[in-house]
């Protein structure tokens, strides 16, 4: 006989025996079950006493089952619990996984489809070309035409080299934004398979083809951003020589003891470190001086000064000021 102050109790967990007693002839067994503490158990255990029955020295056979069934309810209960559990956590990676590899697929479309570096590599040929076409004509122009050439030149060398800073700039932009984005859910994918391999659960969606699309796009990535360094290296280094080998100075120098101007090359008669202004220079020659340009096109600029014959440049500039 089982006694409860609540006798369809929603949870024998919640219940502790409050004693185990014997009739008088020791032909039954009664036990209490009542919530720790209630003082209604307590009330019944003192009437079966008071009725003559004594209270078990050790667990009797009731008192046994009644233990090995609470006890299996609360096991049962346990393994309820931890299964809804792990349902949720599987729910959840499964969730993760889809989402991530949403993710990934918009990854590897927007790295796929750049083209940045394409058109910077290109647009910087272009401007290459150009360059190499306008120096070519104002190696062959006779001033006053070859002092416009070489202006124009210079100006191409500022637009080469500003094409070298945006290639540079979209390797840059390449590496942080497509290669660390479609990386960094190509990670999340595989932490979420993990994941579900823990669960003992498999996943409901194919992740191979994303995540190989993805190893692909990350290799042409990596092959755009070698191919574009090396024409970075390779122009870089064709510029500097040229320019060194036109103008006689590194790109970023100031004029040296030697010019290029019209197609030819000139001894800068005052020297680099006598530059004079239009007016100091007319107060020291009786010769016509007028600005014919800016000198060197990659450098700090200093005026070039050179004779004006009836209004009109000589072939030669006789100082850098």
């Amino acid at each position: 006989m089982v006694w409860a102050s609540t006798p369809n109790a929603g949870s024998m967990g919640d219940l502790t025996e409050q004693c185990d007693l014997m009739s008088a002839g020791g032909t039954y067994e009664a036990v209490v079950m009542d919530e720790s503490g209630a003082s209604v158990g307590h009330a019944t255990c003192n009437g079966f006493e008071t009725a003559g029955w004594n209270a078990n020295t050790q667990a009797g056979p009731l008192a046994r089952f009644v233990a090995a069934h609470q006890q299996a309810l609360l096991q049962q209960q346990a393994t309820v619990a931890a299964s809804a559990g792990q349902a949720q956590q599987v729910t959840g990676a499964q969730q993760a996984l889809e989402t991530d590899l949403t993710t990934l697929q918009r990854a590897n479309s927007a790295l796929t489809s750049s083209k940045s570096l394409t058109g910077a590599v290109n647009q910087m040929k272009s401007d290459y070309a150009q360059e190499q076409a306008d120096y070519a004509r104002e190696q062959h122009d006779s001033c006053p035409a070859a002092a416009g050439d070489a202006t124009t030149v210079g100006q191409d060398s500022a637009t080469v080299g500003s094409d070298l800073n945006t290639l540079t700039g979209d390797v840059e932009n390449l590496q942080v934004g497509g290669i660390q984005s479609v990386q960094t859910v190509v990670s999340n994918v595989n932490s979420d398979l993990s994941s579900l391999q823990s669960l003992h659960a498999a996943s409901t969606v194919n992740p191979a083809s994303a995540i190989a699309t993805g190893n692909t796009a990350l290799a042409s990535a990596w092959n755009s951003i070698a191919a574009a360094l090396v024409v970075v290296l390779l122009a870089a280094a064709l510029i500097t020589i040229w320019y060194r080998g036109t103008y006689h100075v590194w790109p970023g120098q100031a004029a040296g003891s030697r010019v290029h101007w019209c197609g030819r090359d000139y001894e800068n008669d005052q020297g680099p470190a006598s530059a004079e202004t239009l007016r100091q220079a007319k107060a020291g020659s009786t010769l016509p001086l007028r600005v014919a340009g800016g000198y060197p096109p990659l450098g700090p600029r200093q005026q070039m000064l050179a004779v004006s014959m009836a209004g009109q440049p000589a072939a030669f500039p006789p100082r850098c000021s």
